[in-house]
């Protein structure tokens, strides 16, 4: 487990307890996303009340993170992604605590510019963990599914063998499917 001291977000190990979600959790199941604007990495930036009408699943995750690099993975979230490929009211927004320029170091990369390319062109960038306060006080990797009605449907933290079957679950419920 890497805890970054330069960037006190924490990475959680593979497995978070439910005791290090609730106590790092700042909103959660049934309560408002917070709004935010974010730069994203390819250029313009994207807000969450643009997105509303829409679910979406909120991702934060950092490339110096193996946890989050474990999650984000080919054999992890593009599978999931895949499932609501067609589906036209789902989006997927990844933001990272890191800068621009760690940023394209890493999608310029061997790995980052082949197992982790799908990232690149939606990734918001949030360096100083201004949209990460929002929603926790620590501790990546972290989703949530925010519904169409702007609400936290459900949040996870960490990656367990199960979590890509309850990211869909909820997206599903979401998307009412």
């Amino acid at each position: 487990m890497m805890c970054g001291i330069m960037n006190a977000l924490c990475c959680f190990p593979l497995r978070a307890s439910d005791g290090d979600y609730e106590s790092t959790t700042i909103l959660k199941a049934g309560d408002a996303a917070a709004d935010f604007t974010v730069p994203v990495l390819d250029g313009g930036n994207v807000s969450l009340s643009e997105l509303k009408g829409k679910v979406v699943l909120l991702s934060f995750w950092a490339t110096w993170c193996r946890p989050c690099l474990k999650e984000l993975s080919p054999e992890g979230m593009p599978l999931l992604l895949e499932q609501f490929a067609d589906e036209p009211d789902f989006v997927f927004l990844p933001i990272a605590d890191d800068t621009s320029e760690e940023l394209d170091r890493f999608f310029s990369s061997p790995k980052g510019s082949t197992d982790y390319a799908y990232l690149k062109d939606r990734t918001g960038v949030d360096p100083d963990r201004n949209v990460f306060g929002l929603y926790a006080r620590q501790g990546i990797p972290r989703s949530f599914v925010i519904g169409k009605d702007g609400k936290i449907v459900a949040g996870f933290l960490g990656v367990e063998e199960d979590t890509f079957e309850r990211m869909g679950s909820s997206i599903r419920e979401a998307l009412g499917q």
